[in-house]
């Protein structure tokens, strides 16, 4: 429905268009013959937005296919027996012992994280549906899943209905959107999180962004998400 309804916006984009070239032009700018104007073509606006979908299409594909594969095999990797071949206990240094360690550390923060991501993502899309943005359920879906990626995930979440809302009702309505989403995202990941994730996982945010720019290189969306565990 989105992808059907995104030509319906264009003559919002152009009119969002003609006042801020209006705006800039008041402010004494000489802006013909610029490619700013391309830039801020209604065409070029919703060709990104559809690229966007498109994205986002393949991350409910097979990116996500990784995503419940790798969730499987934390399962089963903790219902295995904790014994060797010669029916002892694991070995330190070995490798089930460190996969063990891995589970140990992995689990938790995949239930925290998802805990948290679900209600984010629920108190969001009330808020949505309340401030009358369109598909409010699907964004805050998105920002489920956006809540595993870390540092950049709530961006890219609040984004596309902030658009939306500033194409429907204006810039106010689009910055009353940004605000929901960085207070909820505040409370949550630095209020509520942390009291979880007492023990925290001691990783740096250079060791963050590089495992999300590596990751997410080799498997796409599924490897944004995976890139801290």
């Amino acid at each position: 429905g989105l992808t059907r309804d995104l030509p319906t916006y264009a003559g919002g984009l152009e009119a969002l268009r003609a006042r801020a070239l209006q705006q800039l032009e008041s402010w004494g700018l000489n802006l013909q013959g610029l490619a700013i104007t391309d830039l801020l073509s209604p065409s070029r606006a919703v060709g990104v937005a559809t690229a966007a979908l498109s994205w986002v299409a393949g991350a409910f594909g097979d990116g996500f296919l990784v995503f419940f594969l790798a969730t499987i095999m934390l399962a089963h990797f903790a219902a295995l027996q904790r014994r060797d071949g010669d029916g002892g206990t694991v070995t330190p240094g070995t490798f089930a012992a460190k996969l063990e360690a891995v589970t140990v550390d992995v689990r938790p923060y995949l239930q925290i994280t998802a805990t948290t991501g679900l209600a984010f993502s629920v108190i969001i899309t009330i808020v949505l549906q309340v401030l009358g943005v369109q598909y409010a359920l699907v964004w805050g879906v998105l920002s489920f899943f956006l809540n595993f990626v870390p540092q950049v995930g709530i961006i890219l979440s609040w984004v596309p209905p902030a658009v939306l809302a500033m194409v429907t009702y204006g810039w106010s309505r689009a910055l009353v959107v940004i605000l929901a989403y960085t207070v909820i995202n505040f409370v949550i990941d630095n209020i509520l999180k942390p009291r979880f994730m007492a023990s925290g996982l001691n990783i740096s945010f250079l060791a963050i962004m590089l495992s999300l720019l590596f990751w997410g290189w080799v498997l796409g969306p599924a490897g944004a998400i995976l890139s801290v565990p």
